[in-house]
């Protein structure tokens, strides 16, 4: 994510940084080769809740990628300390942040969640454009790597009597997933619609293979993103593996249908609106 920033933006650094209302949580995370420095330098939560950047997207609850000079020339200037910071820890001041968060309440809490972007040269406005453009994207993406980084191992199987050896009459089998004690207790057809997202099936495939209409898949799936607070398909089969509710991606046996195959030919138009990282731009 932080390479792909980089590239399409032109910055020299991106960096995703996350605090809390508790002064004690917070991290900075960057690619290894970012030439951040070491944590004990960096100021810490309570001044970079005083960063103009902070106090502009608290008190605005915008959740548009901003420009720290925009932010600065509408009000939101630093101190003189945040200016001896940005000299102490080599930082520009041209900077763009990029929230991740879908509701601006934790902002208005003076919370935050997101990537700043950080150039020597002021950032070109047609870069700007790229990212406001790709801000759904940002979003998801980092929302699903959050997910990912919280899911642990998959769960082993529950101790019980000993099964049967492995034999030419009885084949070995892999251990089906064990659900967590906190997991929401799921219907036998959800669990198994949530097979079958899993499986990367859609709507109308499901309701194929289970004999039912397509408005009631949906159904299911609401049902589905609500008992496991998921917001869209990955985030539900990620939760559900996390919650050992489905088996680890290896054990999955994917079987996309026909309209799976034709998506994954057919590019949207906005990804093909964004330029490749790495590849010369289109003509135009």
């Amino acid at each position: 994510m932080a390479d792909w920033l980089v590239q399409v933006s032109g910055a020299g650094l991106a960096a995703r940084l996350r605090f809390g209302v508790d002064v004690t949580d917070w991290e900075i995370m960057a690619p290894s080769w970012a030439p951040l420095p070491p944590a004990a330098e960096w100021p810490g939560p309570e001044r970079f809740r005083q960063h103009p950047f902070t106090r502009f997207h608290r008190d605005t609850g915008t959740l548009r990628p901003t420009l720290l000079q925009d932010a600065v020339a509408a009000g939101w200037t630093g101190d003189a300390r945040t200016h001896e910071e940005y000299e102490r820890l080599h930082l520009s001041p041209h900077q763009l942040t990029i929230p991740t968060v879908r509701d601006p309440r934790p902002l208005r809490q003076g919370a935050w969640l997101g990537w700043v972007l950080v150039s020597e040269e002021p950032l070109p406005s047609c870069a700007v454009d790229r990212i406001v453009e790709a801000a759904p994207t940002i979003v998801g993406a980092d929302h699903h790597l959050g997910l990912l980084a919280r899911l642990g191992p998959a769960p082993g199987p529950a101790p019980g009597p000993a099964a049967a050896p492995a034999g030419p009459d009885r084949p070995a089998s892999p251990p089906g997933p064990v659900a967590a004690a906190d997991a929401p207790r799921l219907t036998a057809r959800e669990r198994m619609v949530l097979v079958m997202l899993a499986q990367g099936r859609t709507a109308a495939g499901i309701a194929a293979r289970l004999a039912i209409s397509p408005r009631t898949v949906h159904k299911h799936q609401e049902h589905l993103y609500r008992k496991l607070g998921a917001v869209d398909r990955l985030s539900a089969v990620l939760t559900g593996q996390q919650l050992g509710l489905l088996p680890a991606p290896p054990l999955l046996d994917p079987v996309p249908d026909a309209s799976t195959r034709e998506r994954a030919l057919s590019p949207s138009g906005a990804a093909c609106s964004l330029p490749v990282p790495g590849l010369p731009p289109p003509l135009r």
